[in-house]
């Protein structure tokens, strides 16, 4: 078992973020955790791994809001088999901070992290284009 705090830093208001997690199906979530798992695979179609995933609603926890967040790649032994955690949305100097915290089984620590923080980014920046003036 690896536990996992990661973050990022959006210039993004937190409603828009908590609309993105709050949106469903939660089908828009699966290519950017396709797209993080590329790296660490073997074959070239990684973009065809069949990974399974349950996003929670958001609940408001004050100035926070957080929604469980599981995930089962079926990628192979090079990366966790199973991360249980939250996405958490807080305010912070202008700022919203999507953390991801939890804990993954199985895997490469190093790979788990950097798969998990790949993930992160893609959805930040989705995020940043949803809200620049030409997206």
């Amino acid at each position: 078992m690896q536990d996992h705090q990661l973050h990022v830093r959006l210039p993004v208001t937190a409603g828009a973020v908590i609309r993105l997690l709050a949106t469903e199906p939660t089908s828009w979530l699966r290519r950017f955790l396709r797209l993080a798992l590329v790296p660490v695979l073997d074959a070239p179609c990684g973009y065809d791994v069949p990974g399974w995933y349950r996003l929670g609603k958001p609940n408001d926890r004050g100035l926070e809001s957080e929604a469980s967040f599981v995930w089962w790649p079926h990628a192979g032994d090079k990366v966790f088999e199973s991360f249980r955690g939250a996405l958490t949305v807080k305010l912070a100097e202008r700022q919203t901070v999507l953390e991801l915290g939890g804990v993954s089984e199985g895997g490469t620590p190093s790979l788990n992290e950097q798969v998990l923080q790949s993930a992160l980014e893609l959805v930040g920046a989705a995020l940043l284009a949803s809200q620049s003036p030409d997206g």
